[in-house]
């Protein structure tokens, strides 16, 4: 948020008016989406598996890990 901000505060010392690619805005949205839903995925199930007695916490760090390398490919 701040690195748009300080393009839009920047753009608008330049510029009176700035102009936006509709294409250009729907790819970036949907790039921050997934990279959200990346980041979220092995936290969510981190917590999902931290109730579970059964498993060692180096097991569930080693599984997270994994999950973690399999979302960022």
């Amino acid at each position: 948020v701040l690195i748009l901000g300080m393009c839009f505060f920047a753009g608008g010392l330049r510029f009176s008016e700035q102009g936006f690619h509709q294409t250009a805005t729907q790819i970036h949205s949907s790039l921050l989406s997934i990279s959200v839903g990346a980041l979220l995925l092995p936290a969510a199930y981190h917590f999902a598996l931290s109730g579970a007695q059964d498993s060692s916490s180096a097991e569930q760090k080693k599984d997270i890990l994994r999950m973690s390398h399999g979302v960022s490919i």
